[in-house]
C-alpha cells in the first residue's frame, strides 16, 4: 500500500478542528509541523476523519498557539490530542509557560487514514515521525525532545511529566514524605481509576461494563479518601499546593465526566464518598495552566467508546 508522510502541512487544524480530513493531500493552514514528520520533508498529511467542527476552546487555543513555537525553542512535546497519558506532560508543560518556558507541541496521529480503530504499526509510524520514534521508540505518545534528551513514558524511566517536573523544580512537595504520597497517588491512579475507566469503554457486554465501572467508583472512593486525608479543600495537598498527584488524576476524572457519561451513561456520584473528589475537580478544571489543555467536551465524545480508539491503545 502507498504510505504518505506527516509533514510541514501537518496541522492543529487537521488533527482536531478541521472540517474534514485531508485526505487528498491539500494543504491545512495553522500550525504546519516540519519537524513531526520525516526530516525536512514538506508533504501534506493524511488524517483520521475530523471530529465536528466545533468553537475552539481553552485546549484548541493552546494547541494552536504551541505548535507555531519555533523547533529553536528547545523543548519539543509529542502528543496526541486526545490521550489523556499525554495531558498529564501537557499540564506540566503548561505550568512551565506561566513560568516563561517555552515549547512546540508536535501532533501525532497514530492512527490510519479513514480509520478509528487501526492503530499503525511501528514500522509505519517510522516512516511517518522518524523523529517522534527516536524519543518514542515504540511509536506512542507521550514523549519529548529537551535539547537532545528523549524521554518517554514507557522505557522505565521518569515520565515526561516527572521529567519535567524534576528537571525544573515545578510541582514537586517540599517534603520527601510528601513526594512518596504523591508516588502513591500517581499508582492508585493508574491501576485502580486509568484501567477499569478504560475496561468500563472498551467492554461490549453490559455486565463486564458495570464490573469495570463498580471497579471505578471503588478506586475513586480511594482517592477520595487519600485526598481527605491531605487536605479539606482546594488541590491533593491544599490550597495553593497544585503538584504532579492533581495532574495525575485530573485527565481521567475530566473523562469520566464527559467521555464515560456520554458512551455508558455514567458518572462520578455526588454523593458524600465523593465529595472531596468535586471540591476538588472545581479547583483543579479552574487552575489556569490546566484549564489551558481542556478541550472541547464535544471534541472528546466524538470518539469511539470501543476502547481500542484513544482509551486502551495510545498510551
Amino acid at each position: 500500500k502507498t504510505r504518505r508522510r506527516m509533514g510541514a502541512d501537518q496541522s492543529v487544524t487537521a488533527m482536531c478542528c478541521a472540517p474534514r480530513a485531508a485526505e487528498n493531500g491539500e494543504q491545512v493552514a495553522n500550525g504546519g509541523n516540519q519537524y513531526a514528520g520525516r526530516k525536512g520533508n514538506s508533504s501534506a498529511a493524511a488524517t483520521r476523519a475530523a471530529p465536528p467542527v466545533l468553537p475552539p476552546q481553552n485546549g484548541e487555543e493552546t494547541i494552536a498557539r504551541r505548535t507555531a513555537e519555533p523547533a529553536s525553542c528547545g523543548l519539543l512535546f509529542y502528543s496526541s490530542w486526545f490521550c489523556p497519558y499525554a495531558q498529564r506532560a501537557w499540564a506540566v508543560l503548561e505550568e512551565l509557560s506561566d513560568r516563561n518556558v517555552k515549547y512546540r507541541f508536535i501532533p501525532v496521529n497514530p492512527y490510519e487514514v479513514g480509520s478509528d480503530e487501526r492503530v499503525r504499526s511501528v514500522e509505519d509510524m517510522k516512516f511517518m515521525y522518524d523523529v517522534f520514534v527516536e524519543a518514542s521508540p515504540n511509536a506512542r505518545v507521550p514523549a519529548l525532545n529537551h535539547n537532545g534528551v528523549l524521554v518517554n513514558d514507557f522505557t522505565g524511566g521518569p515520565t515526561c511529566a516527572e521529567y519535567l517536573s524534576d528537571h525544573f523544580s515545578v510541582l514537586k512537595p517540599a517534603t520527601q514524605a510528601d513526594r512518596a504520597k504523591v508516588e502513591e497517588f500517581w499508582k492508585l491512579v493508574d491501576a485502580q481509576i486509568a484501567e477499569p475507566f478504560k475496561e468500563a469503554l472498551s467492554a461490549s457486554d453490559a455486565q463486564e461494563q458495570t464490573r469495570a465501572y463498580e471497579s471505578l467508583l471503588a478506586g475513586l472512593r480511594q482517592a477520595n479518601k487519600m485526598m481527605e486525608s491531605q487536605s479539606d479543600s482546594g488541590f491533593f495537598f491544599g490550597e495553593n499546593e497544585f503538584s504532579l498527584a492533581d495532574i495525575a488524576l485530573a485527565p481521567f476524572f475530566q473523562r469520566c465526566e464527559s467521555v464515560l457519561k456520554h458512551h455508558r451513561g455514567r458518572e462520578v456520584p455526588r454523593t458524600e464518598d465523593f465529595g472531596r473528589l468535586h471540591k476538588w475537580w472545581g479547583a483543579v478544571s479552574a487552575r489556569p495552566s490546566f484549564k489551558r489543555t481542556l478541550l472541547a467536551p464535544q471534541r472528546l465524545t466524538s470518539l469511539p467508546a470501543s476502547g481500542t480508539f484513544a482509551w486502551t491503545r495510545v498510551a
